[in-house]
C-alpha cells in the first residue's frame, strides 16, 4: 500500500504504526481482528472523534511470533495483501473519477454513447 500511504496525511489522533517488511501481513491481519477492534474499542476516548494513543495501545495484547514464524506469515500472505492494495489503489482511482465525471454527466457537459 505505499503509493497510498505516501499520498496519505494522518490527522491528529490518528495512531500509525510502523511495521518490518517481514512484519506488515501479521500486524494488518492482528488490527482487522475482533479482538483488537473490541480492545481497541474499550480504550478509545475523545467527545468528537473517538480515538487510541500511543499509552493506550500498550494495554492491547499481541503476541509476538518468532522470527521464523513471522517469516513465513509473510511469505504465505504477500500475495494477498499485494492483491488487496492493488483493489484499494484501483477503488480510490474509480471514486475520484466518479466524482469528477458525476457533475459534468449531471450539467449535460458530458454524454455517454451507446454503440
Amino acid at each position: 500500500m505505499q503509493p497510498l500511504i505516501e499520498r496519505s496525511i494522518f490527522s491528529t489522533g490518528f495512531l500509525g504504526l510502523q511495521c518490518s517488511s517481514d512484519s506488515f501481513e501479521y500486524i494488518a491481519t492482528y488490527i482487522k481482528s475482533e479482538y483488537f477492534e473490541k480492545a481497541k474499542n474499550k480504550l478509545a476516548h475523545g467527545a468528537t472523534q473517538q480515538a487510541i494513543n500511543n499509552s493506550d495501545l500498550r494495554g492491547i495484547k499481541i503476541v509476538i511470533p518468532c522470527d521464523e514464524v513471522l517469516t513465513e506469515f509473510h511469505k504465505r500472505f504477500k500475495s494477498i495483501y499485494s492483491l488487496i492494495s492493488k483493489k484499494t489503489i484501483e477503488n480510490k482511482e474509480l471514486i475520484d473519477m466518479k466524482e469528477f465525471l458525476l457533475p459534468l454527466l449531471m450539467n449535460g457537459q458530458v454524454t455517454i454513447s451507446k454503440n
